[in-house]
C-alpha cells in the first residue's frame, strides 16, 4: 500500500539561511546592505539572517533577479494554472488542469511569448474533444512550434484512458493537428499523466499500465515522419512490477529518455522507495541503459516522482525523503555520467525545511543550475510554497537560494512545478488566489545579467576591474567585423577593425539586375531588360521582367505511349520514365497479363492451350477424345484442339467407354461377376456386377468348416488348424484343441475345493458340485459362540454352568433354571444346533433364550457301576454322592425291593430276561442320557479317516447310548446317502 502525502506544512523562517557556491565569504549578515563590498563588478547579498555575504555577479547566485507574476486573462476561481509548465526559448505553456475555458472543469492550456524581456499571453487551448473532468493540462511540454498537452482522466476509447493533444503553430495561429491515444487502451490507464518532446521524438507516460501488472507502467514513444506523428515503441523496464506506476515522470533530450518510477520496491530500502530508469535509443528504438537509486535511499521516499535532464546530467525528485530525522521534507538527487557510467554528484536538500515541505515535487536542470520546487513548505496548515536554486561550483552541489513569492498566500503551494533554461526560471503557484481562489499563476525570473562592461567593440575584451572599480577594455587580435557591407577580410590592430582589402562581393548571378556596392547600405541591384536563360529547359522565350528571368512557353511531353510517363525536368527538358509493372494492351489476342516493361514497352506472356474439351460419346459405340494441347487463333484469340475417335467395345456412356456389360445395363440385370462361389449374379446399376456368397454351412462342425473352393465353385470340409482351441461338451474336461479335424485332448477339472466338510464331485452336464456336511466344524468352519467342535461337529453346550452372563462369552447368556444357571444365547441372535426359542423361558436379562430340544438339562447326578457321582460340567465326574446297594439306575439308587438290571430298577421278585429290544423300549424317563443317533461316519470323517462302523455307545464322558446292531446299520447306509449330523445332548 502506499503512503498517503499528509499536507500539514510547518512555515519555516522566510530568511533562510543558504550558502553560496562561490565568492568570497565575509562576517555574519543580516541585510544585502551590510554587504556591498563597494565593487561594481560583483553583486552583493546577504543569503539569510546570521548568513555570510556572496558576492558574485551571476544573478541565480546572487538573488538579484526580477520576477513577474502571470494569470490567465479572464481567470475564474479554481482553475489551478501553474500546475504544469514548459518553456523553450521565448514561448512558454502552463497547465490550467481545471479550467472552464471550454467546458466546467474540463482544463485547458496557456501559451505566453517573451517579447523585450515581457512575457504576454497568446492564446488559451483546449481540445477538439475535450470534455468535463478530463484533466486537460495536467502535464505539458514544448519544442520549437509545437506544444503537447496531456489529458489523462480524459476517455476518449475507454474509462479514463487518457489522449494527448498535440498543437503547432502554423502562419502564427495555434491548431491542433492530432490527438495521440495508447494503440493498446485500457480502462484507468492514465495516458497523457507526462509528457516530453524533443525534436521528432514525443514520449508519453501511461502510469496505471497493466502489462507487468496492476499500474506497473508504461511510456509509449512517438515519432514525427513530416507530416504526423506515428506510435514508434512501448518502453517498459525490464523488472517492473504490480503498482510501480512507471511514467509517472518523463524528461527527453536528443537520444535519451529519463523515466520516474516513484512506488517502485527495493529489496534493500523497502516498499515504495522510487527509481529512475535511464534508456538511450538505438538502432532499434529505446533500451534500457542504467536504473538510478541513490545509497541513502528509504522507503516511502516516492524518488523518481519528478525528473529532468540536461546534456549528462539528470535530477531525480524525492518529495517524501525524510532528512535529518524530519519526515517528509523531501529531497533531490543529482547524477552525472561519464565513462564508469552513471553515479550520484550530490543530494540537493534545504536548509530550516520543515516536516511535509515535500521538496522535490517538481525539479529543473540547466547546465550547473538546478531548481527543485516545495509546495508544502509553510506552518501552522499553511502552504506558502517554496523553490530552491542549487548550483555546482567545481566540486559539489551546493544550495544558492530561496524563492518564495512576492506576496504570497498560504494556500498558493508555490513550487508545484517548475522549468529552468539559462537565465529564464517559470515557478507554478497552481494555487494562487490573485484572480480568484485557486485560480493560481506562474511566476516568471529573470537572472540579473554580469556588470554591463561592453563598449561594442568587436576588437576589445571588456572585464570589470574590481581593483579600479571600472571597466576595463584591453585589445583583442584576429578577425573582426567593422560594420562595413563592403569591406570583407577585416582584422583586429591596435584595438580597431581595420584593412579593407576589397569590396564584398554583390554580384547574384541573376542576369536580369545590375549589382553594386554602397558603403551606406550595402549591396544594391537594379533591374534591368533583355532576353535571358532562366536555366529551366522547359521554358522558352526568356526575357526580363522586373529583375526576373521568365519563360514565356512550355514544351509538349506526352509521346502518347501509355507506357511511360511524361514530364518536364528544368535541367534536361522532356523526360519519359517507364512505368514498369503497369497495366497495358498489346493488341495481340493471343498474350495475357500484359503490362509495362522497365524499358517502357507493352508485353504479355504467350496464352496457355492447355484446357482441352471434355471427351464426348459422339454414338452409342464411339468416344472422341482431344489433344491435350492446342493453338492460339492470331485472329480471335480462340485455343483448337485435334479431335480423335475411338470405338467402345461395350458401349460409350457419359463420355467414357464403358468396360463391363453393367456401365451400360440397369439394375438386375443378369451378369457374371467372374467368381464361382457367388450365385445369382447380377448388375448392382452403378456400372458394377456382384452376386451372393455360396452358402457352405452345413458342413460346418466343432473341428471343421464349410468353404467354397474358389476353383470348382463346390463346398468342401476344411479341418480346423491344429490347437484351435474347441469344446467337447463334456463339463469335466478343459482347454481341449482340435487335432486332425476332431476335439479333444483336453484336462481333467478339479472339482476339490480344500474344504473338509463339503462333499466334492464333477457333472458332466453342470460341472463341480460341491454338498456341505449338516453340522461339520472345522478351523475355518467356527461354530456359535455356545457351541463347541467335538470330533468335528458342533456341538451346544447347555450344560456349562454359570452365575453370570459375562461367564458365558459374547454372544452367551446365563439363563437360571431349577438346578442352577447354565450359558445359551437370545432368541434374537439364533438358536444353536439341538436348540429352540422358548418365549417362555427368560435369561438373566430379560430376554426369551434358546433351550435344548430335548428340555432343560435336570440331571445331576449319574451312574457309575453301582455309585451315585455327582455331575459337574459338561459329562464331567465329580464326587461320589452314594453308592448303592440295590444297584444305581438314571443317577440314582434302585429303590428297596429292586435291584438295577439292563439299565433299570427291577422288582427282586420278578426274573425275566429282557430281549435287546425290549431293553431299548424301557429306556428310563426324563433325564436318561440317550445317544440321538449312533456316532459314526460315512465314506470318509471329518479328518479324512476310514469311517467307524461300530455301534457300540459311547464309554465315559457322561453321555451313553443304545440300540440295536441291526438298526444302527440302516443309519449308516442313510447317513452315507444324505451326509452325516451329530446331535449330543447331556
Amino acid at each position: 500500500m502506499k503512503r498517503a502525502a499528509l499536507i500539514i506544512p510547518i512555515l519555516a523562517s522566510a530568511a533562510l539561511c543558504t550558502a553560496a557556491w562561490s565568492g568570497v565569504a565575509r562576517a555574519s549578515c543580516s541585510t544585502d546592505v551590510e554587504c556591498d563590498d563597494g565593487n561594481p563588478c560583483t553583486a552583493d547579498v546577504c543569503p539569510a539572517v546570521g548568513g555570510e555575504c556572496v558576492h558574485d555577479a551571476r544573478g541565480w547566485a546572487s538573488g538579484h533577479f526580477s520576477t513577474t507574476r502571470l494569470t490567465r486573462t479572464g481567470a475564474v476561481g479554481q482553475e489551478r494554472l501553474g500546475a504544469s509548465v514548459a518553456m523553450d526559448g521565448d514561448l512558454a505553456v502552463f497547465g490550467a488542469l481545471a479550467s472552464p475555458a471550454k467546458v466546467p472543469n474540463g482544463g485547458a492550456a496557456v501559451v505566453f511569448a517573451r517579447a523585450g524581456g515581457a512575457w504576454t499571453q497568446q492564446v488559451v487551448l483546449t481540445g477538439d474533444d475535450t470534455a468535463t473532468n478530463d484533466a486537460f493540462g495536467t502535464s505539458v511540454a514544448i519544442s520549437g512550434k509545437v506544444v503537447v498537452v496531456g489529458a489523462p482522466v480524459a476517455s476518449p476509447v475507454g474509462n479514463q484512458t487518457g489522449a494527448v493533444y498535440v498543437f503547432r503553430r502554423i502562419s502564427g495561429a495555434w491548431t491542433q493537428t492530432q490527438r495521440l491515444i495508447a494503440p493498446d487502451p485500457a480502462d484507468l490507464d492514465w495516458f497523457g499523466q507526462a509528457v516530453a518532446i524533443s525534436g521528432d521524438t514525443l514520449v508519453v507516460g501511461s502510469p496505471r499500465d497493466d502489462d507487468k501488472g496492476a499500474s506497473s507502467g508504461g511510456v509509449y514513444v512517438f515519432r514525427w515522419d513530416g507530416v504526423s506523428w506515428n506510435y514508434a515503441q512501448k518502453v517498459i523496464p525490464a523488472d517492473g512490477a504490480k503498482g510501480d506506476e512507471f511514467g509517472a515522470a518523463l524528461a527527453l533530450a536528443g537520444d535519451m529518455l529519463l523515466v520516474g518510477a516513484r512506488y517502485d520496491d527495493d529489496p534493500t530500502a523497502g516498499p515504495d522507495a522510487g527509481s529512475a530508469y535511464v534508456f538511450r535509443r538505438g538502432a532499434d528504438g529505446f533500451a534500457q541503459e542504467a536504473k538510478l537509486r541513490p545509497t541513502d535511499l528509504a522507503q516511502f521516499d516516492l524518488f523518481g516522482s519528478a525528473v529532468a535532464v540536461s546534456g549528462a546530467r539528470v535530477v531525480v525528485g524525492a518529495p517524501q525523503a525524510d532528512v535529518g530525522g524530519v519526515p517528509d521534507i523531501g529531497a533531490a538527487w543529482v547524477f552525472g555520467q561519464s565513462e564508469g557510467g552513471w553515479a550520484a554528484e550530490g543530494k540537493l536538500v534545504s536548509t530550516g525545511g520543515s516536516a511535509l515541505d515535500k521538496l522535490g515535487s517538481s525539479v529543473a536542470i540547466s547546465g550547473d543550475t538546478a531548481l527543485v520546487g516545495a509546495p508544502l513548505y509553510g506552518t501552522q496548515g499553511a502552504s506558502y510554497g517554496a523553490a530552491w536554486f542549487y548550483r555546482y561550483d567545481g566540486d559539489a552541489w551546493v544550495m544558492a537560494r530561496q524563492f518564495l513569492a512576492p506576496g504570497g498566500t498560504s494556500t498558493d503551494e508555490l513550487g508545484q512545478s517548475v522549468a529552468l533554461h539559462d537565465d529564464y526560471a517559470l515557478i507554478g503557484a497552481h494555487r494562487d488566489p490573485t484572480k480568484a481562489a485557486s485560480a493560481g499563476a506562474v511566476h516568471a525570473l529573470v537572472a540579473a545579467p554580469p556588470v554591463a562592461c561592453d563598449d561594442d567593440n568587436p576588437c576589445t575584451i571588456d572585464v570589470c576591474d574590481p581593483e579600479t572599480a571600472a571597466c576595463d577594455h584591453m585589445a583583442a587580435t584576429g578577425p573582426c567585423a567593422d560594420g562595413d557591407p563592403c569591406t570583407v577580410d577585416t582584422i583586429c590592430v591596435a584595438g580597431e577593425c581595420i584593412n579593407p582589402l576589397a569590396a564584398a562581393p554583390c554580384d547574384d548571378f541573376n542576369p536580369c539586375t545590375d549589382d553594386v556596392c554602397l558603403g551606406d547600405t550595402g549591396c544594391e541591384r537594379s533591374p534591368i531588360a533583355g532576353d535571358c536563360d532562366d536555366g529551366d529547359a522547359c521554358t522558352a522565350g526568356d526575357t526580363c521582367d522586373d529583375g526576373e528571368c521568365e519563360g514565356e512557353t512550355s514544351p509538349v511531353c506526352d509521346d502518347g505511349n501509355p507506357c511511360t510517363s511524361d514530364s518536364c525536368d528544368p535541367s534536361v527538358g522532356c523526360v519519359a520514365t517507364p512505368q514498369t509493372g503497369a497495366g497495358c494492351d498489346d493488341a495481340d489476342p493471343c498474350t495475357v497479363s500484359d503490362q509495362c516493361t522497365a524499358t517502357g514497352a507493352c508485353a504479355g506472356a504467350a496464352k496457355l492451350c492447355d484446357a482441352p474439351p471434355a471427351a464426348e460419346c459422339v454414338d452409342a459405340d464411339t468416344l472422341r477424345t482431344y489433344a491435350a494441347t492446342g493453338s492460339c487463333d492470331a485472329g480471335t484469340g480462340e485455343c483448337t484442339y485435334a479431335p480423335q475417335d475411338s470405338a467402345c467395345p461395350f458401349g460409350c456412356d457419359g463420355g467414357a467407354c464403358a468396360t463391363t456389360e453393367c456401365q451400360v445395363a440397369s439394375a438386375g440385370a443378369p451378369c457374371d461377376d467372374g467368381d464361382p462361389c457367388t450365385t445369382d449374379d447380377a448388375c448392382d446399376g452403378e456400372g458394377g456386377c456382384g452376386g451372393a456368397p455360396r452358402d457352405c454351412s452345413a458342413l460346418d462342425g466343432v473341428c471343421v468348416v464349410g468353404t467354397c473352393s474358389p476353383t470348382s465353385g463346390t463346398c468342401v470340409a476344411t479341418t480346423r488348424a491344429n490347437g484351435t482351441p474347441c469344446d467337447d461338451g463334456n463339463a469335466c474336461t478343459a482347454d481341449e484343441r482340435c487335432q486332425g479335424g476332431l476335439c479333444g485332448g483336453g484336462s481333467t477339472v478339479s472339482c476339490n475345493d480344500g474344504d473338509p466338510c463339503t462333499v466334492d464331485s464333477c457333472d458332466s452336464k453342470s460341472g463341480c458340485v460341491d454338498f456341505v456336511i449338516d453340522g461339520c466344524c472345522t478351523e475355518t468352519r467356527a461354530c456359535e459362540s455356545v457351541e463347541a467342535c467335538v470330533e468335528g461337529l458342533c456341538e451346544a453346550r447347555f450344560c456349562d454352568a454359570c452365575s453370570e452372563d459375562a461367564e458365558c462369552g459374547e454372544r452367551g447368556l446365563c439363563a437360571q433354571g431349577t438346578l442352577g444357571g447354565f450359558c445359551t444365547v437370545r432368541c434374537a441372535d439364533g438358536c444353536v444346533h439341538g436348540s429352540t426359542c422358548d418365549p417362555e423361558f427368560h435369561g438373566g436379562s430379560g430376554e426369551p433364550v434358546c433351550v435344548p430340544e430335548d428340555g432343560l438339562p435336570e440331571q445331576t447326578t449319574r451312574c457309575v457301576g453301582d455309585a451315585v457321582v455327582a455331575q459337574v460340567g459338561c459329562g464331567a465326574d465329580g464326587d461320589t454322592v452314594e453308592t448303592c446297594d440295590t444297584g444305581c439306575v438314571a443317577g440314582a439308587c434302585c429303590p428297596e425291593g429292586s435291584h438295577a438290571e439292563a439299565g433299570a430298577c427291577a422288582p427282586d421278585e420278578v426274573e425275566a430276561e429282557a430281549t435287546p429290544d425290549e431293553a431299548v423300549e424301557e429306556v428310563p424317563d426324563a433325564g436318561a442320557e440317550v445317544d440321538a443317533a449312533p456316532e459314526v461316519v460315512g465314506d470318509a470323517g471329518p479328518d479324512g479317516g476310514e469311517a467307524d462302523l461300530d455301534p457300540t455307545p459311547s464309554k465315559g464322558g457322561g453321555c451313553t447310548g443304545g440300540g440295536a446292531p441291526g438298526s444302527s446299520v440302516a443309519l449308516v447306509m442313510a447317513m452315507l446317502a444324505l451326509g452325516w449330523r451329530r446331535r449330543r445332548a447331556c
